[in-house]
């Protein structure tokens, strides 16, 4: 094997690769035993036809194209490991030649990250602020949670939960039909087209009403996005909330029970304010990381944004498939190629990876290290939840496989929270405690 290398741009070498003869030979034989296994010839017992007859039968090419298949990433893992090169992602390979066969490939190289004066960073913090109107406003949602929907015998107001029969066509032709569908009439909602809701207002049970809504330029099925819609609506029924008195007995029937209105505001302050401080440490979090990466010099190899991009599009589909849809109707709907979600991903796949590599980075630098008490009392955390929420014994193993993936995992957080500390301007960021996971 006969390996040249160019250093190319964005950390990517270029390898030329060329096998000679023998090298080859072995993938053809491998191929040949591969096909004759599949191939029924007469007069011979599968997987025993003559090399020569498979040969004769699908072409030198087509014997060569079978071998290929394992002799690619083959002979370029070789070829990487020959040189000594460290590489990120998968490598971009193709045929160059086939006779003598010349393999040119790509690969990505490990990210080169130079953080900068990290300990100089400081990032202001804004203070976390509840005032009176949101606890208000949860206690009323809370006393909309609790409402029940009741026959109105009226007109249809906003706010109101309405069973209607839908019809909708454009160009005459039936766009969709659901009929029964519950249905909340919200001034704010775009669904199923904007300016829907408000033309359900005023419209009287057994009533039944045509109009038409233009269908907004950006909507996600681009063969009709511009045009109208005829839309068919006939009012089942309509329901309203009647909301409970607010008074010290609807607070002792709220979540646990409390004693008075003024128990369960302070209660509901309470659950805002750690639920706001939650919200702004994240987004304080994100800011660090942010300030970090924008004073810090960093190359990603482009095949390694791709790999990326495609991971995070496999989980993206596995998460589909979780909820029941599928990922080839989405594609049909929007009218979009596989290319073109992968090209969607890659801005994000980029500061995944971006903000993956900063962390790591600040925890080389730090010295950071996780103990193996640490990953212990972590593991022992995950099985008393996973325990908790099914109700029985929690199946989880213990491997060093999970131990290494905490171990990362909890470096990561170290890390940050040193990062934290230090755009806080604590004097002890050194010695800064860790968030629970």
């Amino acid at each position: 094997m006969k390996v040249t290398q160019d250093n190319v741009a964005d950390r990517q070498v270029a390898l030329t690769i060329e096998l000679e003869s023998p090298e080859v030979e072995k993938y053809l034989d491998r191929a040949y035993k591969k096909l004759a296994q599949r191939m029924v010839v007469p007069g011979f017992r599968r997987g025993k036809t003559p090399r020569w007859m498979v040969e004769q039968l699908v072409g030198k090419n087509g014997l060569l194209d079978e071998a290929l298949e394992f002799l690619l990433p083959d002979a370029t893992e070789k070829a990487m490991k020959q040189e000594n090169i460290a590489w990120s992602a998968p490598p971009s390979v193709d045929v160059a030649q086939r006779d003598p066969v010349v393999i040119k490939a790509t690969v990505p190289l490990e990210p080169t990250v130079e953080l900068g004066d990290y300990t100089a960073l400081r990032v202001p913090q804004d203070p976390v602020n509840v005032d009176e109107t949101q606890v208000d406003k949860a206690l009323e949602s809370l006393r909309k949670e609790q409402a029940p929907w009741e026959i109105a015998g009226r007109p249809v107001h906003s706010g109101d939960l309405v069973n209607i029969d839908l019809a909708g066509s454009i160009d005459g032709s039936p766009f969709f039909k659901q009929d029964n569908m519950p249905y909340i009439v919200s001034l704010d909602s775009d669904i199923p087209l904007p300016g829907f809701a408000a033309a359900l207002v005023t419209l009287k049970p057994q009533q039944v009403s045509e109009f038409d809504l233009p269908i907004p330029s950006d909507y996600a099925d681009k063969n009709v996005a511009g045009k109208m819609c005829h839309l068919t609506v006939k009012i089942n029924e309509v329901k309203e909330q009647k909301l409970p008195e607010l008074n010290d007995e609807f607070a002792k029937k709220a979540g646990s029970g409390f004693e008075s209105v003024e128990a369960l505001k302070e209660q509901l302050r309470k659950n805002l304010v750690a639920n706001e401080s939650n919200r702004a440490r994240q987004a304080y979090e994100d800011k660090v990381i942010h300030a970090a990466i924008e004073q810090a010099k960093i190359e990603l190899p482009p095949l390694l944004v791709k790999h990326e991009a495609r991971h995070m599009l496999e989980e993206q589909v596995e998460a589909m498939a979780r909820q029941g849809l599928k990922f080839a109707d989405y594609m049909a709907r929007t009218g979009k190629s596989l290319e073109d979600v992968e090209k969607e991903f890659e801005e994000p796949a980029r500061d995944r990876l971006t903000h993956s590599l900063i962390i790591r980075k600040i925890a080389d630098a730090e010295n950071i290290e996780v103990s193996s008490e640490e990953i212990n009392t972590e593991l022992a955390a995950m099985v008393r939840q996973v325990e908790q929420q099914s109700g029985g014994r929690s199946r989880l193993q213990e491997s060093q496989a999970s131990r290494d993936a905490i171990g990362r995992i909890r470096r990561s957080r170290k890390a940050l929270d040193r990062l934290v500390a230090i755009a806080q301007a604590k004097a002890d960021a050194a010695e800064a405690p860790t968030s629970p996971q």
